[in-house]
């Protein structure tokens, strides 16, 4: 599927669709939900972050972890422990 471009094009709309009712979902029962996903891809999805902020194109580097880390203490939430 991947080499015949199906993979991307349905990759997308489905992520997109899962984050947008985790999210709601948060919002519905006052549960704080960091929606890192349109921070980092734009509110339309069409930002390419992975050459900035992973170090593989999947898994975030420094600057990456940095980004999620500041929407999670924006929203209160603090670090576990050290």
């Amino acid at each position: 599927m991947k080499a015949e471009g199906v993979f991307e094009a349905r990759k997308g709309p489905c992520i997109e669709d899962w984050i947008h009712h985790i999210v709601q979902v948060g919002y519905e029962h006052n549960i704080p939900v960091v929606d890192s996903y349109s921070t980092l891809n734009g509110p339309d999805g069409d930002v390419h972050y992975a050459d900035k902020y992973t170090t593989d194109g999947v898994h975030f580097n420094a600057e990456g972890y940095a980004i999620v880390a500041q929407l999670h203490q924006e929203l209160g939430y603090e670090p576990l422990g050290r």
